[in-house]
């Protein structure tokens, strides 16, 4: 938690340097770079990450049994989506080929990482350690070389800065060879690993078109300059989030052990979310009142429209706080397809609102509210995919009554 704060908090700050480095029309133009990366990243990872993680401990010699194999199918994956990337956008967008390329890049220096192994292993101030590694070095780089005045700059210090982020994982997994929890069962093979990891990917994938399909849709139709003070605002507002990431990793870790009780799994649902519920008002307030304030001197009298833009997205912030605890709490049932349905219905919301901004046109508004719509249209996919949420998350007991009867326990695993 310390340490995904700390990032957090250099992910600000190296926003606020790019956003210094580069006029809001460059910045946008940045941001849908990272957008595509986001989505490579996805496509290549397979939910690969996810599996070995979960996996491995559960592995007869821990996670170097997976490791030949996972970093063999995902640099495979990686490979593939890298150049299916490079050729989509040379023929689509020839002039920007150059900064794609380069974001798509870091997928392979990502898929290198091997920052999940001392995670397995138990070591978590390694793990906590790694994950600063990057942004670090992306701060860095961006600070001590302050010539990085166009966006393909910025993307060769992003993709280095992963490229050591990567060398990194790689020393401290020499140093550390041994340990790990072995257990008797085979590793496993390829396609089994690809079986597990879809669905995961599913998720993944359908998260990252709820937080950057609209980015995508204003730099494309109202213009990369507009796309950049978008793409800022919602970076401040994703750092608001690290009370609702927090809350949601204590609920994973917690709500589990009373998987059969469901009286006393609901209760304890019921005292997170009434937490993280306090830290949402907290965070919705301080985005509304005092971030607008601020941003200006962060970021330069440029971006004074990001700030008048922040107290739109206050309603998707707040919403993230339930969702981030409701998904944990129903990953601990280990209701993986509840989760990806929810992220589609979520997904169906999302493109039902921006279809209909299209078809009313976005340059009927001026730029601010053609925005402020956009941040709306997000936050309710977000309403939507709770809705769903809690819906399953109502049915819980009854599923776990009909498993713990004789007959019903069969109907409740074929349904599951």
């Amino acid at each position: 938690g310390g340490s995904r704060l700390i990032a957090a908090m250099l992910g600000l700050a190296a926003a606020t340097l790019v956003a210094r480095h580069l006029t809001p029309a460059e910045l946008g133009v940045w941001a849908m770079a990272l957008a595509v990366q986001g989505y490579a990243l996805h496509l290549g990872e397979f939910g690969l990450r996810s599996v070995a993680t979960a996996e491995a401990s559960a592995t007869e010699g821990g996670p170097f049994a997976l490791l030949e194999r996972y970093l063999r199918l995902r640099l495979v994956l990686s490979a593939i989506v890298v150049l299916l990337v490079v050729a989509v956008s040379a023929l689509l967008v020839p002039d920007h080929l150059g900064l794609i390329a380069l974001a798509s890049l870091s997928i392979i220096a990502i898929a290198l990482m091997v920052d999940w192994v001392p995670l397995v292993e138990g070591r978590h101030k390694t793990a906590s350690l790694l994950l600063l590694t990057r942004p670090l070095l992306f701060c860095s780089g961006l600070l001590l070389l302050p010539g990085a005045s166009t966006p393909e700059q910025v993307a060769v210090i992003f993709l280095l800065s992963w490229i050591g982020a990567a060398i990194a994982t790689w020393l401290v997994l020499a140093r550390h060879r041994a340990g790990g929890v072995r257990r008797a069962t085979s590793p496993l093979d390829d396609r089994r690993m690809l079986r597990l990891g879809w669905p995961l990917m599913g998720v993944t994938l359908t998260n990252q078109v709820l937080m950057s399909a609209d980015l995508l849709i204003v730099g494309l139709v109202v213009g990369t300059a507009a796309a950049g003070q978008y793409y800022l605002a919602g970076a401040v507002s994703v750092a608001g989030l690290v009370f609702a990431n927090a809350a949601g990793q204590l609920s994973l870790a917690r709500l589990g052990r009373w998987r059969r009780d469901p009286k006393a799994w609901h209760r304890a649902l019921a005292q997170d979310l009434k937490k993280s519920m306090v830290a949402a008002l907290i965070a919705g307030t301080g985005l509304a009142l005092i971030a607008p304030n601020l941003m200006p001197l962060a970021f330069g009298e440029a971006y004074r429209s990001a700030a008048s833009l922040l107290p739109w997205f206050v309603p998707w912030l707040v919403l993230q706080h339930a969702s981030a605890v409701l998904q944990a709490a129903i990953t601990t049932t280990q209701r993986r397809r509840a989760l990806l349905e929810a992220n589609l219905f979520a997904l169906l919301i999302l493109a039902i609102g921006i279809a209909g901004l299209m078809l009313v046109g976005l340059h009927a508004f001026s730029v601010t509210t053609a925005l402020a719509a956009l941040a709306l249209t997000r936050a309710a996919a977000e309403g939507a995919k709770i809705a769903l949420l809690l819906d399953d998350v109502g049915r819980i007991g009854d599923r776990t009554e009909a498993r713990n009867s004789g007959a019903g326990g069969t109907q409740y695993q074929e349904q599951s």
